[in-house]
Formats: C-alpha cells, sequence, structure tokens
C-alpha cells in the first residue's frame, strides 16, 4: 500500500509539473511585399550619385571605375528603394 500511494503522488507531482503554459507556436513571418518607395527622378539621381561617391571613396578614390561605381549604386539604390 505504501508503494500505490507513493506511485499516485510521484504521477500527481508529475502531472502537476505538466500543468505550466502550453509552449508557444513559432511559424515562418509571411513574406510581405513591400510597395516601391515613389521618388521623383531628381531624388533617385541624386540618391545614386551619393551612394556612386560613397563606393569611390571605399575604393580609397581610385580613378578609372566610375562606370562600375555608378551602376552598383543604381543596383543599391533600386534595392534600398524596392524598385525593379
Amino acid at each position: 500500500m505504501a508503494k500505490e500511494k507513493k506511485t499516485k503522488e510521484t504521477k500527481k507531482s508529475v502531472a502537476e509539473k505538466n500543468t505550466s503554459k502550453p509552449k508557444e507556436v513559432v511559424t515562418e513571418p509571411k513574406e510581405v511585399k513591400e510597395e516601391p518607395k515613389q521618388v521623383t527622378w531628381e531624388e533617385y539621381e541624386l540618391l545614386v550619385r551619393e551612394k556612386a561617391y560613397t563606393l569611390y571613396l571605399e575604393r580609397g578614390e581610385a580613378p578609372g571605375s566610375d562606370t562600375e561605381d555608378w551602376e552598383k549604386a543604381e543596383m543599391l539604390v533600386k534595392q534600398e528603394l524596392n524598385i525593379k
């Protein structure tokens, strides 16, 4: 009888421990399509110009890659503005 009582107490304490809050279910976030940001042509060109200049500075101000800097800057600005 002592064993039976002990078993019931053990089962009861395990059951009490399992009454905690249910685990949170984590789901993958749904991909949200952002609308392209609206900028004027002048604003776009200014952003590209600034980005190209930053790339130029990051390269150590070495001459001869202005076209590559501009094209990369356009790509980066389009990504930032969510423009295809």
